[in-house]
């Protein structure tokens, strides 16, 4: 960068009038640091060339960067009214009307660019409009995160995907997009590493809570969206970043996180701690968790980076699932859990259509759980290490991509379990195993004709765990989206998949099919065939729409203590949703959505071992109200009624159900100059109890004996039967 300072000057010194080269010096000052500096040659430029309405874009750009917003607002305006066909202005004006706190101006603003883009194909070749229609849908997506309009985030991430699986801002998105969402930390965690892979050298903060799998320590009272020029920072500089976080509430919960993060020049580095404590709501539903991240990377050339991750994740539970029949819940019933890894990783940049990403990681894990069976108390200890290794080459063609890649992952592990008993003795027993898998994967998206995106992929997925073949196969996968309007697009996949053994329960292969999710947290060696269909519908510029169906037919493996295949569970899911999402007026969003979830697995083998359902029905009814002033105020108002239908559960004879509605509540302030955030809230505001069956007993399953125990004790749900308050702050410097 210093060169091409030097190369600028230069150039001004040949043509003192040309503004080109002014605005490159600019450029390049702000890079290395000058941010005041650059701003002057911009305006030099600027006043060079006033009727250019792109070199008038990156002053509003640089003036947004210093914190200037009345003076960036107008300058993009006057950029506007120069050249209206362009859409320069009008995304970086959207970006600075999201972060002061304007989302709904920023959502047409953004989808007006988006429209505008084609009148780039001027200028530019097709490949890097694609690049640009895939930023611009990043930050589209976003925006209708932050308006609470996250089904249709979705969408926009995953289809900027389909057009560029290399896009990282888009596996950002879709990693933010998946907080929250039931069993979705595999693709959360895989989206989040995607990211890091390709990103370029930049100071944004790897925060410890989103690099880690989620931790519901309050049903939504940890810490702030992700926000703060995360997914489109306008400008790179040498500079160091603070990030604090701060909140409490009711039950005794409290917690921090803190994250420095810098950049100088081909070097980037994030530090970052989180802590969470709570009481918890119930006898024995307490919970701690420590988590610590550091994060290097270093641009060795401007085709090659390289980096380096460390990472521990220390967490302490109870018993934190909702179950229909609250009573059984033993207080004995504990969790804890320590992990240290070590990720180094590299990107490199073959030519503008080709890229190559590999990582190679290498975890320690100690886990122990302990809880009441029928036969005594049992200390359940699970200690393993190993590696893992995954590679990705990416080629984006005119018209088409393709992604390709393998993993190669061995473990060992070694578990031991004590039981005591009243009525008879105790007794210990240890047992270990080698766990291994290798997959390898080939996906295409070809984007013909113009309005189709289909996609086509195939995967082979083998895990071997101790003497045991578990499973071994070829999966296809086949999607569509379908733009059958500017306005109305249609999405339809099916797809197959072997749930891959994963150290960190993250991977670079592809999590999504034309938007349908594939890594559910499901248990390593099941076998699952997911297919769908949605529809998403754009009503003007204020409403949007669409409906999505899909059923998951799966084959769950049993092990026993050893680790050897004990049987296989059968069960069948399904996930059907309807949203309405309105923008009435330039401060007000609104969003609706239904939602149907069905568990089916009417077989005398898991009824028997799990002392649970096999037949569940959850029907969900969010609404929810959002109010956002130009001054920084923001609220939220929303209440969801639930309906949930429940047979075949041992302690509740015949048939059995429980209806409620949650009502919640936040209020909060964005600080000038987009230092931070502040906001107050409440979950369960009229303090409703319900009885509630979650679905974490569909992640993990241990079989002991002849018992069959839920792995995971932790909760994964939206919602608790008790009020809960609780206030944040988070900081940026």
């Amino acid at each position: 960068m210093k060169a091409a300072k030097g190369t600028f000057e230069r150039a001004i010194e040949l043509d003192p009038v040309d503004p080109l080269p002014r605005l490159g010096l600019g450029l390049a000052k702000i890079r290395l640091g000058d941010l005041a500096g650059g701003i002057e040659d911009i305006q030099i430029a600027t006043s060079l060339d006033p009727n250019q309405s792109l070199i008038r874009s990156y002053l509003g750009k640089a003036y947004y960067e210093e914190g200037r917003d009345a003076k960036a607002g107008t300058t993009l305006q006057e950029a506007m009214a120069l050249d209206p066909k362009d859409p320069t202005p009008w995304f970086y004006d959207a970006i600075f009307k999201q972060t002061t706190n304007r989302p709904v101006e920023a959502l047409h603003g953004l989808q007006r660019s988006i429209e505008l883009n084609d009148n780039r194909a001027v200028y530019r070749s097709r490949l890097l409009l694609d690049e640009d229609l895939a930023t611009r849908s990043t930050s589209l997506g976003r925006i209708y995160t932050d308006l609470g309009f996250e089904q249709v985030g979705l969408v926009e991430a995953t289809k900027s995907l389909g057009l560029d699986p290399a896009e990282d801002s888009a596996h950002r998105l879709l990693s933010d997009t998946y907080v929250g969402l039931p069993r979705h930390d595999l693709a959360r965690g895989s989206e989040l590493l995607q990211a890091q892979l390709l990103q370029p050298i930049n100071s944004n903060p790897v925060r410890p809570s989103r690099a880690a799998s989620a931790f519901n320590i309050a049903a939504g009272a940890g810490p702030s969206n992700a926000g703060f020029n995360e997914f489109s920072p306008l400008f790179e500089r040498n500079r160091w970043r603070l990030l604090t976080s701060v909140f409490g509430g009711n039950n005794s919960t409290w917690g921090d996180e803190v994250v420095l993060s810098g950049l100088y020049d081909h070097w980037a580095a994030s530090l970052g701690q989180f802590h969470a404590d709570t009481g918890g709501f119930r006898t024995n539903s307490d919970a701690e968790s420590d988590l610590y991240n550091a994060f290097f990377q270093v641009a060795v050339t401007p085709a090659l980076d390289l980096q380096a991750e460390y990472q521990r994740h220390e967490s302490e539970t109870g018993d934190l699932r909702l179950t229909f029949t609250r009573d059984d819940l033993s207080s004995l019933t504990r969790q804890g859990f320590r992990q240290d890894s070590g990720r180094v990783g590299t990107h490199l940049k073959l030519s503008p259509r080709s890229d190559i990403i590999v990582s190679a990681l290498y975890a320690g894990t100690e886990e122990h759980r302990i809880f009441s069976a029928d036969f005594g108390d049992v200390t359940f200890l699970e200690e393993s290490a190993g590696f893992e290794v995954e590679g990705q080459y990416l080629f984006q063609g005119e018209r088409f991509n393709l992604t390709a890649g393998f993993g190669i992952y061995e473990t060992e592990v070694d578990r031991s379990v004590t039981v005591t008993s009243d009525n008879g003795p105790s007794f210990s027993n240890a047992d270990g195993f080698d766990r291994r898998r290798h997959s390898a994967y080939l996906y295409g998206n070809l984007n013909w004709p113009k309005d189709l995106v289909w996609t086509f992929g195939m995967s082979y997925d083998a895990l071997d765990q101790g003497d045991t073949d578990v499973v071994g196969a070829v999966n296809p996968k086949l999607g569509l989206q379908w733009d059958l309007t500017q306005s109305i697009r249609l999405r339809a996949a099916f797809m197959e998949t072997g749930k891959q053994a994963l150290l960190g329960n993250r991977s670079i292969e592809p999590t999504e099919v034309a938007g349908f999710n594939q890594f559910f947290d499901d248990l390593p060696g099941t076998e699952a065939r997911r297919y769908g269909a949605g529809l998403d519908v754009r009503l003007g510029e204020a409403l949007y729409a669409g409906f999505e169906g899909s059923r998951r037919d799966l084959e769950v493996p049993l092990f026993d203590f050893g680790g050897e295949l004990f049987d296989r569970l059968k069960w069948k899911e399904g996930l059907y949703r309807g949203y309405l999402n309105w923008t009435p007026s330039p401060a007000w969003a609104a969003s609706a959505e239904y939602r149907l979830d069905t568990f089916d697995a009417k077989e005398e083998l898991f009824a028997n071992f799990m002392d649970i359902t096999p037949d569940l029905d959850t029907i969900s009814v969010p609404l929810t109200i959002r109010y956002f002033h130009p001054a920084g105020f923001f609220a939220r108002l929303g209440g969801t009624y639930v309906r949930q239908e429940i047979a075949g559960l041992s302690e509740v004879p015949g048939d059995d159900r429980d209806d409620f509605v949650v009502v919640d509540a936040a209020l909060g302030y964005r600080l000038p100059k987009r230092l931070g955030i502040m906001s107050l809230g409440v979950r369960n505001l009229l303090d409703e109890e319900f009885r509630f069956q979650d679905d974490s007993f569909r992640s993990r399953i241990l079989v002991i004996g002849q018992n069959a125990i839920p792995g995971d004790f932790r909760g994964n749900f939206g919602f608790v039967p008790d009020r809960v308050i609780f206030a944040a702050i988070t900081l940026s410097f």
